[in-house]
């Protein structure tokens, strides 16, 4: 069964470089996928000191895949977890949550856009793709690997 996956993407640690390394990964595992805008949101409760960036950069990305929920949730941990983020640290550096799943029979989950209410108009872009529908937010254009230009405008990868 093909699954169409909607996924918000966060960083406050070295937000440019990590973020830029969540997208590379999701391409080079996936293939062809839509990102959104990225975005830099502002913080929701306190930090700790120690956090290197009070801002995060945000994103949302879709895609198919054949791999089942489960499969793509151990995935994305994993893919954190390369990323430098480890249990109790403050600094995010790679945050990948699964927002959306749809199967060819329906919706099967979107639970945490209620959690993470900053991902909701990016993934509201992508799904409506109509120009004027956009939230306020000061964007950030990325370099991926291929020398690709990402940030400022939703994007088919």
């Amino acid at each position: 069964m093909k699954y169409r996956y909607s996924l918000g993407l966060g960083s406050n640690a070295s937000p440019k470089q990590n973020m830029t390394a969540m997208i590379n990964a999701l391409r080079q595992r996936f293939g062809r996928i839509y990102l959104s805008r990225i975005c830099w949101t502002s913080p929701v409760g306190d930090l700790p000191a120690s956090t290197s960036s009070s801002h995060y950069l945000n994103a949302v990305v879709q895609f198919e895949s054949e791999l089942k929920p489960a499969e793509l949730k151990r995935w994305t941990k994993e893919t954190e977890r390369q990323l430098g983020r480890f249990p109790g640290r403050s600094d995010i550096t790679a945050d990948i949550d699964m927002l959306q799943i749809e199967a060819e029979d329906g919706l099967l989950y979107a639970d945490e856009l209620d959690c993470d209410p900053w991902f909701e108009p990016l993934l509201n872009e992508l799904q409506s793709n109509v120009d004027g529908q956009k939230f306020a937010a000061e964007t950030e254009s990325l370099l991926l690997e291929d020398n690709c230009s990402v940030g400022i405008e939703p994007v088919w990868l």
